[in-house]
């Protein structure tokens, strides 16, 4: 249950950051339906039907019947030589227990995945072709292009640590094709891999998040820079009024 809402969640928000930053670089007159109570209901309520839709899908496809439990079994005993009789697993089987119905929420589960990834692909097409064509100045551009690129990258995390091996699976299970041994293993790397290495790309690429990381466990020491502060003052010399500008230097942390 937690991977299933792990995985679907990955995508989710990925797509809605694609969608927020295609609206407030190409489509800015529609940034306020993020301010609007209303809106932020349907967009929640959308999100959050499409995590059931996907946790049916596993509960429902995944749930192993007694022929796929006395299979795995067997298999486990005599080929991996590890016995599976006291563990919980679920898998899905063309074979047993993969009914017309389950089978179509299986298949409609994925193509709703693969829509959501083309919405992001072509949100992030048309950012770019925006960044081009649009006016800005270049402190401005490099910023949203740095932040493009985050998005890019929180894509491809998922995409490669956790769709890819899902697909694959798929790709066996809808084939019939044998996978060798080592795709086992490689499998459950990659997915074992994506809690670690999307966090580290959202902290190698926002410097203020890698910095504060930094101080909090104690590898960078906290750095001080001086900064001026001017006050205004009005005065009277000699009838006329004047303005006494004291500077200040004022200790900031950064």
């Amino acid at each position: 249950m937690l991977y299933s809402i792990t995985f679907v969640s990955s995508i989710i928000l990925v797509t809605n950051n694609f969608v927020y930053k295609y609206i407030q670089l190409c489509m800015p007159s529609f940034l306020q339906i993020y301010w609007s109570p209303k809106w932020l209901v349907i967009i929640v309520a959308i999100n959050a039907a499409i995590v059931l839709n996907w946790i049916a899908m596993s509960t429902f496809c995944g749930w192993p019947s007694a022929g796929f439990i006395h299979f795995v079994t067997e298999y486990g005993l005599n080929v991996l030589h590890f016995d599976l009789r006291n563990s919980t697993f679920m898998g899905i089987s063309m074979k047993y227990g993969l009914t017309p119905v389950t089978l179509s929420l299986l298949i409609e589960a994925l193509l709703l995945v693969l829509v959501l990834g083309g919405i992001g692909l072509l949100c992030a097409m048309n950012i770019h072709l925006c960044l081009k064509q649009n006016s800005m100045s270049t402190r401005t551009r490099r910023m949203h292009r740095q932040m493009l690129t985050l998005l890019l990258l929180q894509t491809g995390c998922p995409l490669l640590l956790l769709h890819a091996p899902l697909y694959t699976m798929y790709a066996l299970l809808f084939t019939g094709a044998t996978s060798p041994e080592i795709l086992n293993y490689v499998i459950g790397i990659l997915m074992a891999l994506f809690p670690f290495v999307c966090p580290m790309i959202t902290l190698t690429f926002m410097k203020d998040y890698r910095n504060f990381l930094l101080i909090k466990l104690f590898l960078r020491k906290m750095q001080r820079t001086d900064t001026s502060t001017i006050i205004l003052k009005k005065g009277i010399d000699n009838g006329k009024p004047v303005f006494v500008v004291p500077r200040t230097i004022t200790r900031i942390s950064v």
